[in-house]
């Protein structure tokens, strides 16, 4: 979970320079999307404290 997580926020710090940015995490075969989803919005909110 920590390289999404890292990817994520590298992703953030490019749209705080305006830039547009679009992050696809393709797990879905292994049906884990949903999951991955939720736990990295979750880590995304506590890395914001």
């Amino acid at each position: 979970m920590d390289k999404f997580c890292r990817n994520a926020k590298f992703g953030l710090s490019l749209t705080a320079l305006g830039r547009e940015v679009w992050m696809i995490y393709d797990n879905t075969i292994f049906g884990a999307g949903t999951q991955n989803a939720l736990e990295l919005a979750e880590a995304l909110e506590r890395s914001k404290n």
